[in-house]
């Protein structure tokens, strides 16, 4: 005895019985998937296969149940030609498969807006970029325009605070009247003083000029 041959008793024997009910629905339903390549979908069906091997299913039905699961575009070319075998309707799957990929290749689009042209050609690309453009040029200026006008209300409050700090150092001085000088203070006796001095100083004066001559002698 081979060794698939024991290898196939040996499943027989300790396989559970729904197995057979599990790999027949899955070799039924089984579908190519989008974007999948035929290579990919026959070797799942290989391995369903391998896994159920006293299947017992004749190459015909087999060959249908592959044709049947490829996708819409590669059925309607594989399907007229009426492979008699699995592999020939996997050969003639193939082959559209390579023919789709060359058409594809020569194929110009734009991956902006999907259409037949080069990206750099794209004209909705070009209007989105321009429009873009504008916005982010009239966003700068008004960005500018509220910068200067923050800059104009800072230097005018600190121009005003330069005024009102000058005007009250010049009245502090004028008007000092700590506790520590008294400098008003001083300014009004030294003012009273010069004053006074120049009262007495007019009165003896004028008392001087108004004395009789006779007067002078006898006081002498």
């Amino acid at each position: 005895m081979s060794w698939d041959e024991t290898k196939a008793a040996f499943l027989r024997a300790f396989r559970p019985p729904e197995y057979a009910d599990r790999a027949r629905t899955e070799l039924v339903s089984l579908r190519q998937r989008d974007g999948e390549s035929v290579t990919s979908y026959h070797l799942r069906m290989q391995w369903i296969l391998k896994r159920w091997p006293d299947h017992g299913l004749p190459e015909s039905l087999v060959r249908g149940l592959f044709v049947d699961g490829l996708r819409e575009e590669f059925h309607d070319w594989v399907m007229p030609r009426k492979p008699e075998t699995l592999q020939e309707a996997v050969r003639l799957a193939m082959d559209w498969e390579g023919a789709r990929t060359v058409r594809k290749g020569g194929e110009v689009r734009c991956g902006f807006c999907e259409g037949m042209h080069g990206e750099k050609d794209c004209e909705v690309r070009r209007t989105m970029r321009e429009e873009w453009m504008r916005r982010r040029g009239r966003g700068e200026e008004r960005k500018i325009t509220v910068e200067r006008k923050e800059e104009e209300e800072v230097l005018g409050e600190e121009e005003r605070l330069g005024r009102v700090v000058s005007i009250g150092s010049i009245g502090r001085r004028s008007q000092c009247q700590c506790s520590k000088h008294q400098c008003w203070k001083k300014y009004e006796r030294s003012g009273s003083a010069v004053t006074t001095t120049t009262v007495n100083a007019d009165t003896t004066a004028a008392a001087s000029a108004a004395a009789p001559v006779g007067a002078v002698s006898v006081a002498e």
